[in-house]
């Protein structure tokens, strides 16, 4: 029985999607953004185009034409999934905005 679940455990946990591996060194010119182990000079834009999903990946074969690698979005929502996806599958990688909301007059710093 221990067998059998350790063997399904380890079948799902094959399937869970990897994320990039990322790090920051020091080098005498200043920093350097590391992913998986290489040199990463992020080449990158704001990407909301919202509930526009059919268009995708139109819109990333774009993007990798002009060179971007890089996408920054402005929030989620029922789509991110699906951007994720399309990122990958144009080997962008996709910096996900996370909505905060905007202080109050006079209560900026809460």
């Amino acid at each position: 029985m221990n067998k059998l679940i350790a063997l399904l455990l380890l079948i799902s946990a094959a399937g869970l999607p990897l994320s990039a591996q990322t790090t920051t060194e020091k080098t005498d010119k200043g920093w350097r953004l590391m992913v998986d182990g290489q040199p990463f000079e992020v080449k990158g834009v704001g990407f909301g185009y919202g509930d526009e999903v059919d268009n995708y990946d139109a819109y990333f074969q774009g993007l990798q034409f002009l060179g971007v690698n890089t996408i920054r979005t402005w929030g989620t929502n029922e789509h991110t999934r699906r951007l994720l996806d399309v990122a990958h599958k144009y080997g962008m990688k996709v910096m996900v905005g996370i909505w905060m909301r905007h202080g109050r007059p006079g209560m900026e710093d809460d």
